[in-house]
């Protein structure tokens, strides 16, 4: 028939693997039976396996080959090194977000791992906020932070008090203006610990997903990678989770790929 019929979470997909999904069936159903259903959105066919189901009965099947385009992504290991960044050429979207504004671009990769803005598994729906949640966040500690600056320029010595202050010692700043840096700080600390965060857990959730072991730092990769090259570490992400040689990047998408581009299926 031509009814679709909504899938669930499939299962991690991987250039050597048969992507399952896990669907509900709409009625008793004999094994080898194509059904028509919506994973991700798109239309996909799946096979009925042997025994058949019964209507309500949750089931996982294989997806019927080449009913869904899906991301090429490798299981065992990274795609390519930490250091690779410019694999995909040095004006790559995905590599011009991550040196520009890191914040988005990792969040694009969690919103593609079906992570919230927390970097941690809630479901479809909390992820499908992640990326605008993470942008809110980001403009709202920036523009926290150069209104702090301002008013803390206000309380600061003039260049003339700093000259007349006892021949050039150390000027004398006001309770006003030290509170007001000390807010500021301390804002800058939290986003930044936060930032930290999403990173190492997001890195793990993808080892995790594609069987990637550590290598190095002993059981501490995730969190030394995102602390000393965030940069580098969030750009490899991104690399790894998207077939950029097939689906092209994109700035401005809370993905990070074109609309037309497939979800990655995690």
């Amino acid at each position: 028939d031509n009814k679709y019929y909504s899938a669930d979470e499939a299962l991690p997909v991987a250039s050597n693997v048969t992507p399952m999904v896990s669907v509900v069936a709409p009625s008793n159903l004999p094994e080898g039976y194509t059904l028509d259903a919506i994973v991700n959105g798109q239309s996909v066919k799946v096979t009925i396996p042997p025994g058949g189901v019964k209507e309500g009965q949750e089931f996982t099947a294989p997806l019927v080959s080449g009913t869904v385009p899906t991301h090429n992504i490798p299981r065992g290991s990274w795609r390519d090194g930490l250091c690779n960044c410019f694999g995909q050429g040095p004006c790559h979207p995905s590599l011009c977000l991550t040196f520009w504004c890191a914040p988005l671009a990792l969040a694009q990769v969690m919103t593609r791992m079906k992570l919230n803005w927390c970097g941690q598994r809630k479901g479809d729906q909390a992820a499908g906020k992640t990326w605008l949640t993470i942008l809110l966040l980001f403009c709202a500690y920036i523009v926290t932070d150069y209104l702090l600056d301002f008013l803390a320029i206000q309380y600061a010595p003039t260049t003339q008090e700093q000259v007349n202050n006892n021949n050039n010692m150390m000027p004398e700043y006001s309770t006003q203006y030290w509170i007001l840096f000390s807010v500021r700080m301390a804002l800058r600390l939290i986003f930044i610990v936060y930032m930290l965060l999403v990173s190492i857990r997001t890195r793990k959730f993808v080892r995790d997903t594609y069987d990637i072991p550590e290598q190095q730092c002993g059981g501490c990769e995730d969190c030394c990678c995102s602390y000393w090259c965030s940069c580098c570490t969030i750009s490899q992400m991104a690399r790894h989770t998207a077939d950029y040689d097939t689906y092209p990047s994109s700035c401005c998408t809370s993905t990070g790929l074109k609309q037309n581009a497939p979800a990655v299926l995690v």
